[in-house]
């Protein structure tokens, strides 16, 4: 039976699939669609601090990474917290901090539009509910 650490350390050593850097690669070459590139960008390089946080640190359960990164009043909830803990543990210099910190920005110039244009729909739009 395997323990946490030992599927913990399996997973760190999993690249990401063939498919996903390919369509990742396609889409932001493409450049027809800016914001889905700068999100999906910014969700692998999220997933990639976890990881890297995760190994440093070294959570024994499940519960333990929940208490890191997802729950409520998590140690580091954000993109940000993140860059800044992986920066501390000395995962990521000053440039590549400097790096995501851009892409941070941009991605948040993405949401906060289109957060902005759903907000601007008039109070009678709903969405259908399946």
């Amino acid at each position: 039976m395997s323990t946490w650490d030992d599927r913990l350390r399996s997973l760190f050593k999993k690249a990401p699939s063939k498919e996903i850097k390919r369509a990742v690669l396609n889409m932001m070459e493409s450049g027809s669609d800016d914001r889905s590139a700068a999100l999906v960008s910014t969700a692998l390089a999220d997933t990639g601090l976890v990881m890297g946080i995760v190994a440093i640190l070294r959570p024994r359960e499940p519960k333990d990474v929940d208490a890191l990164f997802w729950a409520k009043k998590a140690t580091y909830p954000t993109f940000n917290s993140r860059i800044e803990k992986a920066a501390q543990l000395n995962l990521i210099g000053p440039r590549t901090r400097n790096n995501l910190d851009v892409a941070r920005q941009i991605r948040n110039v993405f949401v906060m539009q289109w957060w902005r244009s759903h907000l601007a729909r008039p109070k009678s739009w709903t969405p259908a509910i399946k």
